[in-house]
């Protein structure tokens, strides 16, 4: 495929090659359970859905057409569980060809260029699924014959992406292993094979895991916000990094020139970041209302209430702090979600509200009644209200970081 015009005999060399080596690997399927009862007319129907339901399994997608002029391309891919997928190969259109190294996981995909990987959102291209799908949809497959361990079935593909005028008249073949019900290959063409499109797949639960690239959105240099010993040092960078892997973040955190590099595969704001890199100590606490003409307090029992000096609360008792209480996230879809926070105790009845403290400045208060989850709202983003989430369910940092640049 050097070339635009790739020949028919090199193109088919190449898919019949890839169909040995996939038919070699998908020869056996260890820990597939064997579903009961499998018949030609239910095998169809289920074939993608038990597909789905593996770990992994292998992949070789080839398609070319000559409307409205030649296109194509050869890729071979892994998918993993869930939806993690890697694609390799070559394509030609109009006298260009060129190589692709794909990798679709989750909402983004990545394309591996001359200068490294680059992230986007994901595209039709790395979800093998979607394709089948689109072979698919308003077409029925009828069952034809079982042959050689293999149900085949017939369907009428619409592949408006091979002829986009709608002039061609395409047949389908689906082919399901007898066995365990898992599809092997796909095929569509025009009667002249001007167009076609095969899907060949093996390798059931033995392609492997795919690695997902890692394209940092945000980099910064941090350093201790105070001056602090190697063991406490160590154990503020332990308990950084069981933050962003509880929150499920993509990281990198390495010393770089004698400094901390943080790299993070998204952009979040100044507040989680800072919560994020914070010591994180968390308290809880039952308060009163301080009101006009209430007597003057002891000395550092008064708190102002999310920064708010007419919202001024006395604190009466300790609740708990990080690691003693469960905290939880409740509509998180909401711009401003809802943190819940719930102890094993009973509440003590001896306060007006509940009283959030972080790093000893008071985010927030509850009203919420003696049983059930403490209710804290307008705390901050979805973001913020994740990281607090997570940074009370451990213990506090020995000492929080600062950053000193961006990359």
């Amino acid at each position: 495929m050097a070339s635009g015009r790739t020949s028919r005999h090199t193109r088919a060399a190449f898919r019949t090659g890839a169909l040995a080596v996939l038919l070699f690997l998908g020869c056996s399927f260890p820990a597939i359970e064997r579903p009961t009862g499998l018949e030609p007319g239910s095998a169809a129907e289920h074939a993608w859905e038990r597909l789905r339901a593996l770990e992994s399994f292998g992949f070789r997608l080839h398609y070319h057409t000559d409307a409205p002029f030649e296109l194509g391309s050869d890729f071979s891919g892994t998918w993993h569980s869930p939806a993690v997928e890697a694609w390799s190969g070559r394509w030609w259109r109009a006298g260009e060809s060129g190589g692709v190294r794909l990798v679709g996981s989750g909402e983004f995909q990545y394309e591996h260029t001359g200068g490294g990987w680059q992230k986007s959102a994901r595209g039709f291209e790395t979800k093998v699924f979607e394709q089948v799908e689109h072979m698919l949809t308003g077409s029925s497959p009828e069952f034809r014959e079982e042959r050689g361990g293999k149900y085949r079935y017939d369907f009428a593909p619409k592949a408006r992406f091979l002829d986009p005028a709608g002039v061609k008249q395409f047949t389908g073949t689906l082919e399901v292993e007898t066995r365990y019900g898992l599809p092997t290959r796909l095929f569509c063409a025009d009667a002249t094979r001007t167009a076609e499109w095969e899907l060949v797949l093996g390798g059931y639960n033995r392609a492997g895991r795919v690695g997902v690239p890692f394209v940092p959105e945000l980099a910064l240099d941090i350093a201790p916000a105070r001056r602090a010993g190697r063991q406490a040092l160590g154990q503020a960078v332990r308990v950084l990094r069981d933050r962003l892997a509880q929150l499920g973040w993509d990281y990198r955190l390495n010393r770089v020139r004698g400094r901390l590099v943080l790299a993070l595969d998204r952009e979040i704001g100044s507040r989680p970041l800072a919560l994020l890199l914070g010591p994180g100590r968390i308290e809880l606490w039952r308060a009163r209302w301080l009101t006009a003409g209430g007597g003057t307090p002891n000395p550092g029992t008064v708190v102002e209430v999310a920064g708010d000096a007419a919202s001024r609360a006395v604190l009466v008792r300790r609740l708990g702090g990080n690691g003693d209480l469960s905290f939880e996230v409740g509509g998180e879809v909401l711009p401003e979600p809802r943190l819940l926070v719930s102890s094993g105790q009973p509440w003590p009845d001896d306060g007006e509200a509940f009283v959030l403290l972080v790093d000893g400045e008071a985010l927030g208060s509850s009203s919420s009644p003696a049983v059930g989850p403490a209710e804290f709202s307008g705390l901050g983003t979805a973001d913020f209200t994740r990281v607090l989430a997570v940074v009370g369910a451990a213990s506090p940092a020995a000492v929080g970081f600062r950053v000193v640049g961006q990359r």
